[in-house]
């Protein structure tokens, strides 16, 4: 759920033209059932692969206590309510409703025919695409400003794809090849060898850079088209930057083959929380100290859960994968 709402309020911070004011319950109606469509129809879709996962084992899907027939009719229920809570939004035909659905329909898609179809990152990009839709469709609802907002739904689909193709891609690359899937890490060749540690292909470092290559370019492409004049917009471009070439440096480091599975872990998501706080950065390059301020805070709220995490990681008293 936390991954929803910090994309989603990421969207409602890109230049608002409009306040959510009265609008607030339905925007959060929506929200959430977008979140509970995606997980409904992705456990229904993995049933096979959580049961071989220790921390999923226990969900009512993977237990058996709900069919997963019954999960995908709920994810479909959710995403129509979704769909009828935008409507209640400000000015939500058609763009409102049509990103919010554009959003859900590739999220479904990627939940059904990702890891089973022989272009993994293609449907990587699929389910990108649909964060980065889910980002404009927040945008539009306090009407935001559109150059700003493909600019940061753009960030924000690259940034999902390589959460999902390489950092998930590595983290569940045992459970995956156990269950016969297919993801851009297996298919790219990363595998676990007799001394126990995964081995890495140059490959798939080639994808992780060009990726962040990527994200960097985004940041460059800002600063040119709007050169900051003002010491927020400056701080705001720099801090972006240095964010996101750090994250080479801590790309790098989580890619090594001899890296242990705690450390490789923790490097990821060190990666996953300054890449966020960067784009967090670069959607307030062309604002005041007001836009980089709230921007900060919303940053902040994934950025402190996740640095706790990993030092609670390094110290060996927490892991997600219980």
């Amino acid at each position: 759920m936390g991954v929803t709402a910090a994309v989603g309020a990421l969207g409602l911070t890109i230049a608002p033209r409009h306040s959510l004011s009265q609008h607030t319950a339905s925007f959060l109606l929506a929200l959430v059932l977008f979140h509970y469509a995606g997980v409904l129809v992705n456990d229904a879709m993995d049933v096979d692969v959580d049961r071989l996962s220790g921390r999923r084992q226990r969900s009512p899907l993977a237990s058996g206590e709900v069919s997963p027939d019954t999960g995908r009719r709920l994810g479909l229920i959710c995403l129509a309510g979704g769909t009828f809570a935008v409507m209640a939004t400000r000015d939500a035909w058609p763009a409102a409703v049509l990103l919010f659905i554009g959003a859900g329909g590739c999220m479904l898609a990627y939940n059904v025919y990702g890891k089973r179809v022989h272009l993994p990152l293609v449907m990587d990009v699929v389910q990108g695409v649909a964060w980065g839709l889910f980002t404009l469709w927040a945008s539009s609802v306090v009407s935001g400003d559109i150059f700003e907002a493909l600019l940061i739904s753009t960030a924000v689909t690259i940034y999902m794809t390589q959460v999902n193709a390489i950092h998930g891609g590595i983290r569940d690359a045992e459970i995956d090849q156990r269950a016969g899937r297919i993801t851009t890490a297996l298919l790219l060749g990363v595998k676990k060898p007799q001394n126990g540690n995964l081995r890495i292909p140059q490959s798939l470092r080639v994808v992780a850079f060009t990726l962040q290559g990527g994200l960097l370019s985004l940041g460059i492409a800002c600063a040119l088209s709007s050169p900051p004049a003002r010491s927020s917009q400056i701080l705001s471009v720099v801090a972006s930057f240095g964010l996101f070439a750090g994250g080479f440096i801590l790309l790098s480091a989580g890619m090594r083959s001899d890296a242990s599975s705690a450390r490789r872990e923790s490097y990821g998501v060190c990666h996953i929380a300054i890449t966020f706080q960067a784009i967090t950065f670069l959607s307030a390059a062309n604002g005041g100290w007001r836009d980089l301020i709230l921007a900060q805070a919303l940053g902040t709220v994934l950025v402190l859960p996740l640095v706790g995490y990993t030092f609670l990681r390094s110290m060996g008293r927490f892991s997600l994968h219980g």
